[in-house]
Formats: C-alpha cells, structure tokens, sequence
C-alpha cells in the first residue's frame, strides 16, 4: 500500500478574488478602506485622500515647491 494521500487540486482564484485579497492585507495606508468600505462615498472620500497623500506630499519635500 502506498502512504501518499491525493489531494485534489484547489481550484484556480480569480484575479479579482487575489487583488481584493492583497488590497485588505496590505499596508498602504487607505487602500484597505477602499476596498471594504460599503458605501460609495466613503470609498470616494478615502480615494481622493490616498491619491492626494501621494501626490502633494512628494511635491512638498522638493526644493522648488511653490508655496501659495
């Protein structure tokens, strides 16, 4: 008698299964809030805040911002 077990294969994930996945478990701070947030407006809310934390800020450390 053999001591190997079969185990079927699991079946493949969707794409979207994976990214939603990684989304909820990553770091990158409002990304998570994104992705489970229930309602529109607040995905929008943490959106527009996510977008505008990576790009003001970058544009704020270099020396030739212009302050208004």
């Amino acid at each position: 008698m053999s001591d190997e077990v079969d185990v079927a294969p699991e079946p493949p994930r969707k794409l979207g299964t994976v990214l939603r996945e990684l989304a909820e478990g990553t770091s990158l701070h409002g990304l998570p809030k994104i992705v489970t947030s229930r309602q529109l407006a607040v995905k929008i809310l943490w959106f527009i805040l996510l977008l505008g934390k990576y790009t003001f800020v970058p544009l704020k450390n270099q020396k030739t911002f212009v302050t208004f």
